[in-house]
């Protein structure tokens, strides 16, 4: 239950209000909502919006470290490399594990057809 506002004043419900926005919302995406109050016998709607904030990731360098190899910065055949892989984030929200994203491309590094490439 909201308390009465009086006339010329303002309420604040604190909690009053959840919004979950899926993991895939586009950043800077508007979202509409309208706000229905009523107090028995009028009805207001009140049209607002929210601007979504998403991280965007983007690869921005590969680095490969074969020092152990002939330092040539390029994995060759048979070498075995150290990858440092440098992701920018272009969104207006923050990238909370940006890490996850690192290791899915390293992943796909690793499946390399070995029969194909031995």
């Amino acid at each position: 239950m909201y308390p009465v506002i009086p006339g010329g004043s303002t309420a604040v419900v604190e909690d009053g209000f959840e919004i979950v926005a899926s993991s895939l919302i586009p950043d800077e995406h508007q979202i509409a909502f309208a706000l229905t109050a009523t107090d028995g016998d009028s009805t207001w709607i009140t049209p607002f919006s929210i601007t979504a904030h998403a991280p965007v990731l983007n690869y921005e360098e590969l680095v490969i470290n074969d020092s152990t190899g002939n330092g040539n910065n390029h994995l060759d055949p048979g070498e075995t490399a150290d990858f440092q892989i440098i992701l920018g984030n272009n969104g207006s929200g923050d990238a909370d594990d940006p890490f996850r994203i690192a290791a899915t491309l390293l992943e796909i590094f690793s499946k390399v057809d070995k029969d194909k490439y031995p």
